[in-house]
């Protein structure tokens, strides 16, 4: 992986992180160590009670949609960090493609017709770029301690993420 690579992983996970703080989302630790066919990850703590094909109300529409947010959050961190802010989600990396097949799967099931989860889809991924716009400086200053530590634990990106903010 060669340093641009690592800085756009870091990014990218950081968004993730970011939106999992926002949206009150457990998670273990933040990481840019390769692992299988993932450059990084935000290992979250199981969602209890979560299971997106029960749409069992409005409590369980507004967390798939969190979790669709979070699923874009990085792609979107990614893009703007790249300085290739775009409309439409890019598949430019795998951990890209791997969310948006993810966010798209949750969509599609929540709301039971493609043209529908199309729709949640691009209002998850609005909600995404907004927060990315909104907390840039906080995702780059987790970005940065990614970058320096490699992993770092939830306890200390909330830390970084609300010192910046």
């Amino acid at each position: 992986m060669t340093d641009a690579d690592l800085a756009a992983v870091a990014h990218h996970e950081a968004g993730h992180a970011l939106a999992m703080v926002e949206h009150r989302i457990n998670f273990r630790h933040a990481s840019v160590v390769p692992l299988g066919d993932s450059w990084g990850r935000v290992e979250p703590i199981r969602l209890l009670g979560f299971d997106p094909t029960i749409a069992d109300g409005p409590r369980q529409e507004r967390r798939t949609l969190a979790v669709i947010t979070v699923l874009l959050a990085g792609t979107a961190a990614e893009q703007k960090h790249r300085g290739r802010p775009r409309r439409e989600m890019a598949l430019d990396t795998p951990g890209s493609e791997s969310d948006v097949e993810k966010a798209t799967t949750l969509a599609n099931s929540l709301c039971g017709h493609v043209d529908e989860g199309t729709a949640l889809l691009e209002y998850g991924f609005e909600r995404a770029k907004s927060l990315v716009e909104l907390r840039w400086d906080s995702i780059a200053a987790l970005a940065a301690a990614l970058i320096a530590q490699r992993e770092v634990s939830a306890r200390r990106a909330r830390r970084i993420l609300d010192a910046a903010w």
